[in-house]
This record gives C-alpha cells, sequence and structure tokens, in this order.
C-alpha cells in the first residue's frame, strides 16, 4: 500500500475517533474520553486537573482554532478557598515586531455561575468542572498567541487560572 495512503487512513481513523468522543461528550458528558491541552497555571493555585478543548490535540503545544467555529472548554479544577459570585476573564498576548502585547478577550457569558455547570457559592476542598465555549471571530487574522483565562471572584482572588497557547487559522 502507497505510504500516503496509509497516512491519510490513518488520519481518517484518528478524525472517526474524535468524532464519535465528542459526540459521547455531547451526549453523555463524559470527559474521560479526552486528555487535557498543554497549559500553565498562572494564577499560583496549582489546583487545575485539567483543561479540555475536545477538538485539540492534546499532544502538541500549540491548539489550531479555525476562524468562524466554536469550540467547547472544560476545565476541572479543585476550590482552594469559598468563592461567592465568580466572572471569567481572558486575555491575549501576541508578539508584534519583537513587543509583547495584551489585550483583553470579549466573552460572551463572563458570568460563570450561569449555565456553566458551577454551583456558586464554591465550597473549599471540593472538585469542580466549569463548562462554557469560545467562538472565533470570522474577520480575526491567523495569528499565534498566548491566551490567560480565569474565573475571578468580587475579591479579584482566582478560582483557577491557565495560560494556553493557540493558532488561529
Amino acid at each position: 500500500m502507497d505510504m500516503n495512503l496509509s497516512f491519510l487512513c490513518l488520519l481518517i481513523s484518528i478524525l472517526i475517533q474524535r468524532l464519535h468522543a465528542a459526540e459521547s461528550v455531547k451526549r453523555h458528558g463524559n470527559m474521560d474520553d479526552f486528555e487535557s491541552i498543554k497549559y500553565k497555571d498562572c494564577g499560583g493555585n496549582n489546583n487545575i486537573k485539567a483543561v479540555i478543548i475536545p477538538d485539540c490535540n492534546p499532544s502538541l503545544v500549540v491548539c489550531n482554532l479555525q476562524r468562524g467555529h466554536n469550540y467547547k472548554l472544560y476545565v476541572t479544577f479543585t476550590s482552594t478557598k469559598e468563592h461567592g459570585k465568580l466572572k471569567a476573564e481572558a486575555e491575549g498576548k501576541v508578539t508584534v515586531f519583537g513587543m509583547e502585547k495584551t489585550a483583553p478577550l470579549p466573552l460572551e457569558k463572563p458570568d460563570a455561575c450561569l449555565d456553566s455547570g458551577l454551583q456558586c457559592p464554591l465550597k473549599k476542598g471540593l472538585e469542580y468542572t466549569y463548562k462554557t465555549h469560545l467562538s472565533i471571530p470570522e474577520h480575526i487574522p491567523s495569528i499565534e498567541a498566548t491566551v490567560a483565562f480565569k474565573l475571578l471572584d468580587d475579591n479579584k482572588e482566582s478560582a483557577f487560572c491557565f495560560e494556553a497557547k493557540y493558532k488561529i487559522v
């Protein structure tokens, strides 16, 4: 069998498995089918168990996201303290002409206690899974960025914070 054809068959097989696993999560909410993407804790709590974007390849350092698509994001973490209301925030960092630029990123649902799988207030020592989605607008340029995503309470204390690298394609 031709090497290119073998490689194509392997890619199709992997794609079918990932689509099947994504449908399993959609129907059953089973996150055990997925591995965490590569991320860095930026909140100092070291309380994140997993950051999962089902469409991202967990073996790669950079997650490719297509313009005009929506992506599910799941963050499983243990609360290190009691938190009342929580707000989701995200900021992107890019390097332009050797200079790092940071900008806040708009989120469709910044209230982290609403439609996210969290039951606020959070209790210290309990494990939670925060669920949301990321919308990648059609009009943004193809770019690689590091995005910091965090949940903050009214005192600006972090329930979790992580940074991950993404490439908009």
